[in-house]
């Protein structure tokens, strides 16, 4: 005998594996696996697919993609933190099925039993993910209503490693149970959400070349610069962003930074805010 088992129904099945390792004869391919070893996650994920399984996911509607105005994208370091994303499509047996008796009479039972769970968990990450939606909704609400929302801690603008660049902002109000004082805000990543707002405009890549050259919170706005090659000269792509109103963002020619700050938007009225580096 080469020590394998297999088990007549769930309970036993279940209670085997959470006692220890377990040698079993697979009930997908018919040899012999080592619980927790790794080798059955292929027999586990051919189970998953099969007609039946791939329904298990009955939860219902989890929380949308959130988008964040440049102002407020240091708070997507927060609902990343809380809120990873949906769960994949495939529905991943437990492994304790696998070494299930193909022959055992409630085999069907057994195998309901291993959807309910799967679905009871399904439950529970649902539950789990409104929650943080709506203790994250209400940060967010607390945010907007102050002037400003938050302030630059510390820039890195010029690094030997354009991916680390950007800045640190500490929030006017720290999302609940955050253990840090900071969130960083990337270059690359700001870079890509100004080109959303800019109108007409095809994108241009983000790289070593196109650096964040300036980047404030004032008492009115949020406002960030990138310097731009174009041609033999340099532009800018400049974003304000009014509190409470949607951002501005356009690529300027002929300008310095300065002056491409007071030629994006309606607000040359109101004096741009250089953070201290």
């Amino acid at each position: 005998m080469d020590g394998a088992v297999v088990f007549p129904d769930a309970c036993s099945a279940r209670a085997a594996f959470a006692l220890g390792v377990v040698r079993y004869r697979c009930l997908v391919c018919n040899r012999v696996h080592t619980s927790g070893s790794g080798e059955a996650e292929r027999c586990r994920l051919n189970l998953s697919v099969q007609p039946g399984w791939g329904q298990t996911r009955s939860a219902g509607p989890y929380p949308p993609t959130m988008h964040f105005p440049p102002a407020f994208l240091f708070a997507a370091a927060a609902w990343d933190a809380w809120w990873p994303g949906p769960p994949s499509g495939n529905f991943e047996v437990p492994e304790w099925v696998l070494a299930l008796d193909a022959f055992a009479p409630n085999l069907e039972a057994a195998f309901e039993e291993a959807v309910h769970e799967e679905r009871e968990r399904q439950k529970r990450c649902q539950a789990m993910a409104w929650e943080n939606h709506r203790v994250f909704c209400r940060w967010m609400g607390a945010l907007r209503r102050r002037r400003p929302p938050a302030r630059i801690a510390r820039l890195e603008l010029i690094t030997p490693y354009p991916k680390r660049s950007g800045y640190y902002v500490t929030p006017a109000v720290l999302p609940p149970g955050w253990g840090e004082s900071y969130m960083k805000v990337s270059a690359e990543r700001l870079w890509y959400n100004i080109w959303t707002w800019v109108p007409g405009n095809s994108l241009l890549r983000w790289g070593a070349s196109t650096p964040l050259i300036h980047a404030s919170y004032s008492e009115y706005e949020f406002a960030a610069v990138f310097e731009v090659p174009v041609g033999w000269s340099r532009g800018y792509l400049v974003c304000r962003e009014r509190y409470g109103e949607a951002p501005v963002a356009r690529l300027v020619h002929d300008s310095t930074p300065e002056d491409a700050l007071g030629r994006v938007g309606e607000l040359q009225g109101i004096p741009a805010e250089r953070s201290p580096v």
